[in-house]
This record gives C-alpha cells, structure tokens and sequence, in this order.
C-alpha cells in the first residue's frame, strides 16, 4: 500500500453554531490518530494528512474518532487519496467549455449512486446544470451556488448517497495540498498493522 496523501472531508459539521468543530480540534484528532503532515485548509472541515492506509479504513476511523472525542454521531467523512482528486480536477467538464471557474462547485459522493440516476429535464434547473461521476457531482452554477436548485441535498436525494459540496477553489486546492511529497507517518492509521485490516478500528 505504502504513505500516500489524502484529503478528509467532513460533512454535517459547522465551524460557527450548531454542531460546532474548531479547525484546531480537527487537526488535533487526526494527529491523535497518529496521521502525518496534518494540514487543514479554511474553515469548512477539509483536512489534509500523510497515511499508510485506505480511503474506506480512513473514513471509519475519524468519523468514530468524532463521535468518540467531539460528540458528534452523524457526521460523515469523505476520503480522498491524491489521484482521485487530481482525476476530479482533469474531468472537469464545465471548464473544457469554458466556464468561469467560480462559478463551478463539486459535490463529493461518499459511495457512487445507490441506483441508476433517471434522466431530468434539464430546463428545470436553467441556467444551472450537472454531471455526475463516479462519485463526484459536477455543477455549474452561473448566478451563483446560493440561488440553485442543485444544492448539497439535492443530490443527495437523487443519489441516496451522503455528500459534501465544495467549490472550485477548494478542490484545486485540496488536490494540490495533496499532491506534496508524503513523509513517514507515525503510527497508529499512519503504519501498516493488524489493526488497520478490515473490521478494526483503524482507518477514515
């Protein structure tokens, strides 16, 4: 498997109000769970980290590290290695035509759809517009994210898949954070172990 670079990022979380989580608190778990080059990036729950460890083992781990340390029992935890992030940033169809990269925003999907996705009328939504990936939701949003229809909640009633929506600007950043040089994990989820196999605690 060996030291690769990840990104976590959280869903149902807020940095101010209700379910309230300091960056500061997210850095500190991760590093309780002994990842390496821990890194946040603003305050949106998005953190970057060094692991010898999967996506899937990654996402369990912090999110029971969350509801363990920080009370929180329904929050989910997007992982992402590197590859898959610089993937979202190549396949970005909305840019191939042109469009303003602020107005473009990716909805992160925890699994793929849980069936296949039926075909909207696309006029329902103009002038914004998607297309989903694997696991990824592009969306082009020309008068702005805060005006669509085609919010975080709604793909995730389309999908039946948990979500998280970040924009352009994150996700660039996010697949270039990750794209550093991993150093030597720690310990813990950061070495290869028994209990980072299938069924244990370790990993997310």
């Amino acid at each position: 498997m060996g030291n690769e670079r990840f990104a976590s990022l959280l869903r149902g979380v807020n940095v101010s109000g209700h379910r309230r989580v300091a960056m500061a608190e997210l850095r500190e778990l991760h590093l309780g769970l002994g990842l390496a080059d821990v890194e946040t990036y603003r305050q949106s729950g998005n953190v970057v980290f060094t692991a010898d460890s999967t996506p899937e083992r990654l996402s369990a781990a912090i999110e029971r590290a969350v509801m363990e340390r920080l009370g929180h029992g329904d929050v989910d935890v997007l992982v992402r290695r590197a590859d898959e992030l610089q993937a979202v940033v190549g396949g970005n169809p909305f840019l191939r035509a042109g469009a303003d990269p602020s107005t473009v925003h990716v909805t992160f999907l925890k699994d793929p759809p849980a069936h296949e996705i039926p075909v909207l009328d696309a006029g329902r939504f103009a002038p914004d517009s998607f297309e989903i990936a694997e696991r990824a939701v592009y969306v082009h949003c020309p008068a702005g994210y805060a005006r669509t229809k085609l919010d975080n909640g709604f793909f995730e009633r389309l999908t039946e898949v948990r979500a998280t929506t970040r924009n352009w600007a994150t996700v660039t950043a996010l697949a270039g954070l990750t794209a550093g040089a991993p150093a030597r994990p720690r310990g813990s989820l950061g070495a290869r172990r028994p209990a980072c196999r299938p069924g244990g605690q370790a990993g997310r």
